[in-house]
């Protein structure tokens, strides 16, 4: 058993290590004790304070209103009354705290009033926590509250909480038309698979409980029966009493609209897919009679020469068209699977939608240019197997011919210049123009390049009068003198070991003099390529 003299020496040390402020006071309110962390807390020593009032003593002296406070609760004490309070201090660095703050009376055996205990405990982190949990709590229901997201908080699968988005959803005027409901009320008998929406709703629930989150579609029914698609979010509270679910639902009603939009779309796109490639196939069909013709036409024989490269240049529109049609075709599905999961996002179809824009407008380009060259050539080879008078645009027809000798004169990387009114038309037979130009091009290419010449012709039209004046010239290596002379001469030619006959420009002489019985000029120098001038009446 412990002696009076160990009892006192446990209490004092309890008394000395207690981190809260303790002391002792008479029933007059003079400091008797003080515990050291109270001391250390106003830097002074038990010396410093004890015989003073309490009230007077440095933890309260620099406060007046919380000095009159104490000194009302000592008064208060001494008739045997318990005082508790909150004050503030500052501590020694100017740190303000807030101490809870208690004053007790202590009576001997007898009944008789001996001490005041005064007790103080630093409170100033748990208000600190419990005021940053109040704001907290405040953001977050403000947030809950003016959230432009509608939410609920079901709780056994009644709603507890919901805030004004989700009522303006649904149409109703208050939040309270909410309150207690259950999702299942808010839905039409069944889902659009033909689920009933009790089991859906259910089956989501659940498996949310389980996994702790689930994401969905489901089909709301608002107070004017109007059927509202919403995408849910749903996570679950963890609570030890209740089954508490945390719902956020989000308007897709224009994204369903989009995946109509989407839909009709990839209709209108396997429409244009099929209808490009009947359009290949009947260019090809073209192509193919084309060709046939010139195979089976002498007068076709220079342009006859020209097909295998005019076919092989068709390919390669015809080509871009039909792998733009498959990455169409591609896209349209891969959105139309995005489309079905539930994954199409508007980034998804807004690339969708510039995409295609760009694919199509690629496609339509090359199928453009395709029918072009194959309604040039067809153009051309039906003029030249035909002596017939017609009225033709000689620009147009120029462009023509040119587009179907690409195949030739891009070999050579070939710039031919036009220089030509737009609103020149004529009457003659386009096929003799046709052979005199395709032979002067072909001239050039095949007599006037020598080396890294990069191929430069220019063919200028102008009317005078009655007379179709046409000056052609090229950047060849041109002609000496005695070339120059016999140029027009049958059989003359500087290239027989290549297997030239020497006919072709004898045949350009002989279409413009006998044919159109106009006349012609060759102007040529050794490096400075050739000219030649044609000047040709026209039929009144």
């Amino acid at each position: 058993m412990k002696t009076d003299l160990e009892i006192m020496e446990y209490y004092k040390a309890i008394f000395n290590h207690m981190d809260e402020f303790i002391g002792l006071l008479d029933p007059k309110g003079i400091l008797l004790e003080a515990n050291p962390s109270s001391l250390n807390f106003i830097g002074c020593t038990m010396e410093d304070v004890k015989g003073q009032l309490f009230w007077e003593t440095p933890w309260w002296s620099s406060t007046p209103n919380e000095q009159e406070k104490l000194k009302q609760a000592v008064f208060k004490a001494a008739r045997g009354e318990s005082s508790h309070f909150i004050t503030k201090h500052v501590n020694p660095d100017g740190t303000p705290l807030i101490i809870d703050f208690t004053l007790s009376p202590i009576y001997d055996d007898n009944g008789t009033l001996k001490w005041l205990v005064p007790e103080g405990r630093n409170i100033t982190e748990l208000r600190q926590a419990r005021k940053a949990f109040e704001i907290s709590e405040k953001k977050y229901k403000t947030l809950f509250e003016q959230s432009s997201d509608p939410i609920l908080i079901l709780q056994n699968e009644h709603i507890q909480e919901c805030n004004e988005a989700a009522a303006l959803l649904l149409g109703l005027s208050t939040t309270q038309d909410l309150i207690g409901s259950q999702l299942t009320d808010l839905t039409p008998l069944q889902q659009p698979g033909g689920q009933a929406s009790s089991d859906y709703c259910h089956a989501f629930m659940e498996s949310a409980y389980v996994r702790g989150r689930g994401r969905g579609e489901m089909y709301l029914k608002n107070s004017e029966g109007i059927i509202v698609p919403v995408e849910l979010s749903i996570t679950a509270i963890p609570d030890p009493v209740h089954r508490v679910l945390h719902v956020i639902l989000r308007d897709i009603t224009e994204q369903k609209q989009q995946e109509a939009e989407i839909r009709s779309l990839n209709e209108e796109l396997r429409r244009k897919v099929k209808a490009t490639a009947n359009e290949l196939e009947q260019a090809t069909d073209i192509l193919e009679s084309s060709i046939e013709q010139l195979a089976h036409s002498e007068k076709l024989a220079a342009l006859g020469s020209l097909m295998p490269g005019f076919s092989h240049e068709l390919n390669t529109p015809m080509g871009v068209s039909v792998t733009t049609a498959s990455f169409i075709h591609d896209s349209v599905s891969r959105i139309d699977r995005k489309m079905r999961a539930g994954e199409l996002t508007k980034t998804d179809f807004d690339r969708f939608v510039a995409d295609t824009l760009e694919a199509s407008k690629a496609m339509l380009t090359n199928l453009d240019r395709a029918a072009r060259m194959v309604f040039s050539i067809k153009n051309i080879s039906t003029d030249q197997v035909s002596d017939i008078k017609r009225l033709f645009n000689f620009r147009e027809y120029l462009e023509d011919l040119i587009l179907s000798l690409h195949s030739e004169t891009k070999k050579y990387n070939c710039q031919i210049r036009i220089d030509c009114p737009e609103a020149l038309n004529i009457r003659s037979v386009p096929g003799i123009y046709s052979q005199i130009f395709t032979n002067l091009i072909i001239n050039s290419l095949q007599h006037g390049l020598i080396g890294d010449y990069t191929c430069e012709v220019d063919i200028n039209v102008d009317i005078k009068g009655t007379h179709l004046m046409v000056e052609y010239k090229d950047n060849g290596q041109g002609m000496d003198e005695e070339t120059r002379r016999q140029a027009f001469d049958p059989f003359y030619t500087t290239k027989r070991e290549d297997g030239n006959t020497g006919l072709v420009m004898h045949i350009i002489h002989d279409l413009v003099t006998e044919a159109l019985e106009g006349s012609i000029q060759l102007d040529s120098r050794i490096g400075e390529g050739i000219r030649i001038y044609m000047e040709i009446p026209l039929e009144e």
